[in-house]
């Protein structure tokens, strides 16, 4: 992706028009953690959209190290830790909410149901999460062996547990596993477009996602969201 059509996607995305028509992720995170003063960003990767939601304390979690020092170059969250996620600990109420964007899929079942009790004990008002719409193959991406997908979370599984759902990224059928080379390649947005001229389809894609969000068990992807005064199951 050319660095000119990366810049007008960066502008047209962080646009609070193009957010609220299209209910981008980062939309769906800005109105979230709206009334949070602390986050913490499980897999928070080289360029997480946290660092555009105004929250006074974030601590970025990533288990790649290329991906923890680009993103603290950037400096998305005021602090940053090299981990796997399954092996972290904390306190109970440590954070306002805990955000885990495409995290779970490259998890086994087990170690992302264990993951989810976890974070909804380290969450005072709620976890928020992202990932594909049922099982997506993917390889390791851009030299990062985390990146495989080890599991598939369907809107039905999740939202037993109490999450409510909205769909990203348009239609399911308008993309497919991402085969990007670079860390770079693997979060861009063009990553997972099925066909080519990509661009073309991206903008396709996304003018479906006025429907998909509305109706998760059609999108690519989809945003969860599990409130504390909910009961945790």
């Amino acid at each position: 992706m050319s660095s000119r059509f990366k810049s007008a996607l960066d502008f047209l995305y962080s646009h609070p028009v193009v957010e609220r028509l299209f209910h981008t992720t980062v939309y769906c995170l800005k109105r979230e953690l709206r009334d949070c003063a602390s986050v913490l960003d499980l897999g928070c990767g080289p360029s997480s959209p946290v660092r555009l939601c105004e929250v006074a304390r974030t601590v970025g979690v990533d288990a790649f190290e290329n991906s923890l020092r680009l993103s603290a170059r950037r400096q998305t969250h005021s602090l940053f830790v090299q981990a796997d996620v399954t092996h972290l600990e904390f306190s109970a109420d440590s954070f306002d909410a805990v955000v885990m964007l495409e995290v779970l899929e490259h998890l086994n079942r087990q170690d992302g149901e264990d993951l989810l009790v976890k974070a909804q004990g380290w969450a005072r008002k709620r976890v928020i999460l992202s990932t594909p719409n049922g099982y997506l193959a993917q390889r390791a991406l851009g030299g990062n062996p985390f990146q495989i997908h080890r599991s598939g979370w369907s809107p039905a599984s999740l939202r037993a547990k109490g999450y409510r759902a909205y769909g990203l990224a348009g239609l399911h059928l308008l993309r497919s596993q991402n085969t990007a080379d670079s860390p770079e390649e693997a979060s861009s947005i063009l990553g997972t477009i099925r066909w080519k001229p990509k661009p073309i389809w991206l903008i396709i894609s996304e003018i479906t996602q006025l429907l998909a969000y509305y109706h998760p068990d059609w999108s690519f992807e989809v945003f969860y969201v599990r409130d504390r005064h909910s009961n945790w199951k």
